[in-house]
């Protein structure tokens, strides 16, 4: 019973705080998802937030004109340390219909079915054909059918004021865009204060 207290106080707290990933994704979701959407994809599997060691100068300089250079700092060195693996809970998640991977999302394959006894013309023609109806196909889903996001796990600084976390949201083979973005908790609610080494692709 003894070492059960200190598990359950630190359960409490992270309850108490409402810092679970879960809760704080349902918090911060809406900065990044299309308000129309009445779903997203995101990838079950979430990934460590990492700053390029070239890119941190930067990152250091835009965060800290929100925040002391303290905090900026704790936030990066969490960061650089965070190990844990994380697979998000999605059924305590608003809105998250959780994918392993982007198949039958993203346009980033093409299936093709030729005959080998057909000409190289007659083959490239049925090729072209094959490709365009996928394309027109994937064109008239609806933009939340064609788009899946990823999250980074969220740090937090130590009075858990603050949080860090990654987005990127993919659209196809080479479509994509991303940023680290800050929050701020507020009244118990997490929101963006700023965005800082946004990626496109």
């Amino acid at each position: 019973m003894k070492h059960l207290i200190p598990i359950i106080l630190f359960i409490s707290s992270l309850k108490c705080f409402g810092q679970t990933k879960e809760q704080f994704l349902n918090s911060a979701y809406k900065v990044f998802v299309d308000t129309s959407f009445t779903k997203y994809y995101l990838r079950s599997e979430s990934y460590r937030l990492t700053i390029r060691t070239d890119h941190k100068p930067r990152v250091i300089m835009d965060l800290s004109e929100f925040i002391s250079i303290e905090i900026v700092n704790e936030l990066i060195n969490k960061s650089e340390t965070d190990t844990l693996k994380l697979t998000w809970d999605c059924k305590a998640l608003d809105l998250a219909n959780c994918v392993e991977n982007s198949n039958g999302i993203l346009l980033n394959n093409f299936v093709v079915h030729t005959e080998r006894k057909w000409s190289k013309k007659k083959q490239k023609r049925e090729t072209d054909r094959q490709i365009s109806k996928q394309k027109e196909e994937h064109e008239k889903k609806p933009r939340q059918e064609k788009v899946i996001y990823r999250f980074s796990r969220p740090i937090y600084d130590s009075k858990n004021e603050y949080a860090l976390m990654s987005m990127w949201v993919s659209c196809g083979s080479l479509c994509g865009h991303g940023c680290i973005y800050l929050f701020k908790k507020i009244d118990g609610v997490w929101q963006s204060v700023t965005m800082t080494n946004c990626k496109l692709s």
